[in-house]
């Protein structure tokens, strides 16, 4: 039986993924098992990844799955579950790769702390920076956004609690926590995929524990590029929508739609022509999910 399993998407990764594998490199506990969910599959990009196992000493650790075309974050973290789970992994770490961590002892104290809390959460800073990104978090339902709490403080002095959320760039599960509440909703494709699934174990009971004490860094989007690309502006606002619909009722409901909506016609007022053509589309194709 392994230990933990990761499970990580590739999409245009080969920049991040040195840094990544050191990381891992790095743990004083070996006892895990990496799957590599491929969705930007090239021949350098696997001569890449051998060269990167080999320099890291990660043979034994280390799984490439490819797929034949851009599946989606939601889909391929779905494919990397069930991998894991069919191997019997007694925790599952969903982690981008455009992350780094240098505390030798990040795998033991978060598999010991999810056998207890069964959701666990380190805090997440910008990479190469004291700024925070993620240190707890919640859902505002009146505006249906994600709030990371106290982003851009540095130094924060936060202590260790139960969060509403906690986004899946770096969060441990206890492996019975995806047969109780599923998998992740492929149609968000990328983007609030992770929110869902955090809510709907939130409703099964399972509440996440953020520990301060444990950190890492985030190269944050660099992979869709950043938060005002085009990719980025489309699926934000369309899943954002479809989770409002999903999950919202009555006041919050209203409250988050009106919001989000008035919000767009602003941006559409100022964005230049293909942010807001990227709006539009999102407006409409979210009805359609």
């Amino acid at each position: 039986m392994i230990s933990l399993g990761i499970v990580t998407v590739l999409f245009n990764s080969d920049s991040v993924l040195d840094g990544f594998f050191e990381s891992l490199h790095l743990q004083a506990n070996q006892d895990f098992k990496v799957y590599l969910i491929d969705n930007s599959y090239t021949k350098q990009s696997k001569v890449l990844i051998e060269s990167l196992i080999a320099k890291w000493k990660l043979e034994q650790n280390v799984y490439h799955f490819i797929n034949d075309q851009n599946v989606g974050v939601a889909k391929g973290n779905n494919q990397g579950i069930e991998l894991a789970l069919q191997d019997n992994c007694q925790h599952i770490l969903l982690a981008n790769n455009d992350i780094e961590f240098t505390q030798t002892d990040l795998f033991d104290q978060l598999i010991i702390t999810s056998e207890e809390s069964k959701i666990v959460a380190p805090k997440v800073l910008y990479h190469n920076t004291n700024k925070i990104w993620y240190a707890g978090g919640h859902i505002n339902k009146y505006k249906g956004l994600v709030i990371h709490e106290n982003e851009f403080a540095e130094n924060y002095p936060d202590k260790r609690c139960f969060t509403e959320y906690a986004p899946t760039c770096f969060v441990v599960f206890a492996s019975e926590v995806f047969k109780e509440v599923g998998m992740m909703d492929e149609k968000y494709f990328v983007y609030w995929d992770d929110t869902d699934f955090i809510l709907r174990a939130n409703q099964k009971g399972f509440k996440v524990l953020y520990l301060p004490d444990y950190v890492i860094f985030h190269k944050v989007s660099i992979s869709t590029g950043g938060r005002a690309s085009l990719f980025s502006t489309y699926y934000f606002l369309r899943n954002r929508l479809y989770f409002i619909r999903k999950h919202f009722n009555g006041v919050s409901y209203l409250s988050s739609i009106l919001y989000t909506y008035l919000t767009s016609v602003a941006k559409i007022i100022l964005y230049d022509s293909g942010r807001k053509k990227a709006i539009i589309k999102a407006l409409r194709d979210s009805n359609k999910m």
